[in-house]
């Protein structure tokens, strides 16, 4: 038994596909994510070292602008000319207001930054804002010259650089400031970078591994499946059946597995079926009798279906009734029932279809044999070319399932026209094709009968080959079989088709004419003696006649075996007489010819002396 390893989970091959692709969704949304996280912090890392740049560029460009206004003034304040005073202080007010529009760029920049820094540009606007006091007062303006001058300009340049040098010593600190947390922001973009660099690698390494995971899952639990099940199906393809798939799991797989294992199981069953059905076709075929074909059949059905009863019925119409060819279970109703039943008290005799009776079932008609069976039955008609030869009775405790059907029915169908042909070679003779001594013994009986409740006429002919053991004698048995065929054949084509011929044993028949009386009789019996003196036998090179005895319904007989025994008499006689002639019982008895001992048979002996 080729058996699968239980999958993991238990889950659709759908939803397995769905896990695989909602994992390595996940993941990629992972990484995306990380990877956005890292790009913005080494942006905002960047951003700040732009910040601190810039910011470290107006302290830079503020520290020279002071440098520059104090020594522009120390210039205006040394200035010898009102000419050379005029141009400084217009290059000072200049710079005066480059320095301010710097300390306003300066404040915005730090707005966000720490309270220190903000602290320190405050600082730095005082000392500004100091040296614009300083710069208003009235010894700037003074344009005189000497010694006390001299004095003067040395105080103001003292007050200048008292002014200049706490606004130079903020800048360099906010300068310090500034380049320091550049380092800093650089160290921190730095580190960002590299933990987001790792973070990728680590999470795509992740990744790949979540989804070789997913991907292996999906793989070990569909592609072994996969392969198990086209092997299974090149084994079953190539015609190896005996295998079996031991299926697992309950995804989509899973039911094409059963749904394979199934398909195998019936075509193993179809196999056996018809093989078993191929066998006893065959053993049909080779039944060496009625007797053997019947008990086949039975034999076949009861080891094909388990627990059934089988019993073979057969329509015997010369005495009106069924009869059962096979034994009737002991204990079965089937055994009371089938006492003196009728051909019609089988619904499926009657019907030509097949019948259910017992449990689970309520037909409209009941059928006189079946309805008190214990369990379920089945009755089967067995028909050939339309006519129903008899019938199969099935008895089963449990009710019959469909193939237990199919089986019955294609049995019966194989069986019938064996059966047929069975009942045809018991009855009939297989030289001449005419119904043989027990079918005409059996007609002749229902014949009778019918013409008894009729009270119509029937006339009995019993016809005998002249000479037939000098033919046999002079050209063998081969022709004198040949002499009988064509005899028969003469016989038949001048008959009716109401009437009826048999070959009675030996070089003899019977006809039987139906509503027919003494007068119709001779006239038929002797156009069929003419007609057998004109039949041609290759090989035989004298004519072919016959000697008739006829006995009539109802005025010599009124039961067959004594309208048996008065043709015989009567046959003996015309034999006695000269031969090729038609013997009838005159009406009145003392014209009889003398009779003999009414034996069947006489007139072979008298045909021989």
């Amino acid at each position: 038994m080729r058996s699968l390893r239980r999958p993991v989970l238990r889950l659709r091959v759908a939803h397995r596909f769905g896990v695989v692709l909602a994992g390595l969704l996940i993941v990629m949304a992972v990484v995306a994510a990380v990877a956005t996280i890292g790009v913005r912090r080494v942006n905002d890392r960047a951003i700040e070292i732009d910040h601190e740049l810039s910011t470290t560029d107006m302290v830079s460009s503020l520290a020279l602008r002071l440098a520059d206004t104090e020594q522009a003034l120390l210039r205006v304040i040394s200035a010898n000319s009102p000419e050379r005073r005029g141009e400084l202080e217009a290059g000072l007010d200049a710079n005066g207001l480059r320095v301010a529009s710097l300390i306003a760029e300066l404040r915005a920049a730090v707005a966000s930054d720490s309270r220190a820094e903000r602290a320190a540009v405050d600082d730095i606007e005082t000392q500004w804002r100091a040296f614009l006091e300083l710069r208003r007062r009235a010894e700037f303006d003074a344009t005189d010259y000497g010694p006390e001058a001299a004095a003067r300009d040395e105080k103001l340049a003292d007050d200048v650089s008292h002014v200049f040098a706490p606004a130079r010593a903020l800048t360099e600190k906010v300068l310090d400031n500034e380049v320091a947390d550049a380092a800093k922001s650089r160290k921190a973009a730095q580190h960002t970078y590299r933990f987001t660099r790792f973070s990728l690698f680590g999470l795509v390494g992740g990744a790949v591994l979540v989804a070789a995971g997913l991907l292996s899952w999906l793989i070990r639990s569909v592609v072994p499946r996969v392969r198990a099940y086209a092997r299974y199906a090149v084994d079953v393809a190539e015609g190896r059946l005996s295998e079996r798939l031991e299926v697992e799991g309950s995804d989509e797989l899973a039911d094409l597995g059963h749904a394979l294992d199934t398909m195998v199981r019936d075509q193993l069953r179809a196999r056996d079926h018809d093989q078993a059905q191929s066998a006893f076709s065959h053993a049909l075929q080779t039944a060496e009798n009625e007797g053997d074909a019947h008990e086949l059949i039975r034999r076949h059905l009861q080891r094909s279906i388990a627990g059934v009863s089988v019993v073979v019925l057969n329509r015997n119409n010369s005495a009106d009734r069924l009869q059962a060819m096979t034994d009737v279970p002991e204990g079965s109703p089937l055994q009371h029932s089938l006492a003196g039943a009728a051909p019609r008290s089988c619904l499926a005799v009657r019907f030509g279809q097949a019948q259910d009776q017992g449990a689970g079932c309520d037909p409209l008609v009941s059928c006189e044999l079946c309805q008190t069976t214990e369990g379920a039955s089945l009755c089967e008609p067995l028909l050939v070319g339309g006519e129903v030869i008899g019938s199969i009775v099935i008895e089963r405790l449990t009710p019959i399932d469909a193939d237990a059907r199919r089986t019955i029915r294609q049995s019966v169908t194989q069986a019938a026209p064996v059966l047929a042909l069975s009942e045809f070679r018991a009855n009939n003779d297989a030289l001449t094709g005419l119904p043989n001594r027990r079918a005409t013994e059996e007609t002749t009986k229902r014949m009778v009968a019918l013409a008894s409740r009729t009270a119509t006429p029937l006339a009995l002919g019993m016809l005998d080959l002249d000479h037939f053991k000098q033919i046999n004698d002079t050209y063998g048995h081969d022709v004198g079989d040949d002499a009988l065929a064509a005899a028969a054949v003469a016989i038949r084509h001048r008959l009716r088709e109401t009437d009826f011929v048999g070959r009675y044993g030996g070089e003899e028949f019977v006809v039987l004419l139906p509503d027919t009386d003494r007068d119709g009789a001779r006239s038929l019996f002797e156009a069929v003696r003419e007609a057998v003196g004109k039949a041609i036998v290759n090989g035989v090179d004298r004519p072919i006649t016959v000697s008739v005895g006829v006995a009539v319904i109802p005025d010599d007989a009124d039961d067959s075996s004594t309208l048996l025994r008065i043709a015989d008499r009567l046959l003996y006689s015309a034999k006695a007489n000269g031969r090729n002639q038609v013997a009838l019982q005159e009406r009145h008895p003392e014209s009889v010819v003398p009779s003999v001992t009414p034996v069947v048979g006489h007139a072979r002996e008298a045909a021989a002396r």
